[in-house]
């Protein structure tokens, strides 16, 4: 269990720094069937501005689909090429270029969309660009800052735009603008915002839970030895209660393990933190 969970959380400081994430900016949602049961573990180490799991942790994949937007996403194959030390008119030309691609896309997510029953005024787009510096072997997508290029000052907006994310990715030393840029592919979202569902929030009550959430205590083996635990039931539980480790908390679909020195607090929408 324990090199599994290590591995995880590997996987999850791989993610962020490919994508030049900073954890301690998000919250982590543990889901699922077994990502409460190990979440203490894949997150330990690493700094999260908050870490929770709910009560439908199980079918938090199937609820999150249902209330997904509406997402078109559109590709086009290009070979632009932009030296570091472009004249205003080539960077004009660059983005004629990539301004009649983006169209094109609109273009055919509005056809789409509109042949789906959508109401096209509600459509937002977003525009992509995947550049690399000359001579690279691969791109790196960044969301354009304008949605069109009509100056030379756009072009340097989005390519400050992508070498922003570049450094945060890689390195700042390992920025290599002298060689210039190339777009080999540009991209475009097209998103149709779906109504959300509203949680009903409850005044938080006593940190101490009713005595009838309480399971009992069992002995449980953890990190090598048996350990006794206090097993809590979590449909029982209620906003402002407070559970310290080691415990466990238990759901028909999910199991949330609560270590030793850590504790969780259930908020007014009955998801549960772990501090």
């Amino acid at each position: 269990m324990k090199l599994l969970e290590l591995r995880a959380r590997d996987s999850l400081q791989t993610v962020a720094s490919a994508r030049g994430l900073d954890t301690s900016d998000y919250v982590l949602m543990a889901y699922g069937g077994a990502g409460p049961l190990h979440v203490a573990g894949y997150t330990e180490g690493l700094t999260f501005k908050g870490i929770l799991t709910f009560p439908f942790a199980a079918a938090f994949s199937a609820f999150g689909c249902s209330i997904a937007d509406y997402l078109h996403r559109y590709t086009k194959s290009m070979h632009l090429s932009l030296s570091a030390t472009a004249s205003a008119e080539a960077k004009l030309e660059v983005g004629q270029a990539i301004n009649a691609a983006w169209e094109e896309m609109e273009q055919t997510a509005l056809e789409e969309m509109k042949g789906e029953g959508k109401e096209l005024g509600k459509i937002e787009f977003q525009h992509l660009a995947m550049i690399r510096y000359a001579a690279q072997l691969t791109d790196l997508e960044v969301q354009s800052p304008v949605s069109r290029i009509n100056t030379p000052e756009d072009m340097d907006h989005l390519i400050e735009s992508w070498e922003t994310l570049y450094e945060k990715i890689n390195s700042r030393v390992s920025k290599y603008s002298e060689v210039g840029y190339q777009i080999l592919e540009l991209g475009l979202t097209a998103r149709i915002e779906k109504v959300k569902a509203r949680f009903q929030e409850r005044a938080p009550g006593s940190e101490t839970p009713d005595s009838s959430a309480s399971k009992g205590l069992r002995q449980v083996y953890r990190n090598g030895q048996w350990q006794e635990a206090h097993i809590w039931e979590m449909d029982a539980l209620k906003p402002g209660n407070v559970i310290e480790g080691f415990a466990i908390i238990e759901h028909p679909a999910t199991t949330f393990v609560v270590p030793s020195g850590r504790r969780v607090e259930v908020d007014g929408r009955n998801f549960f933190w772990l501090r």
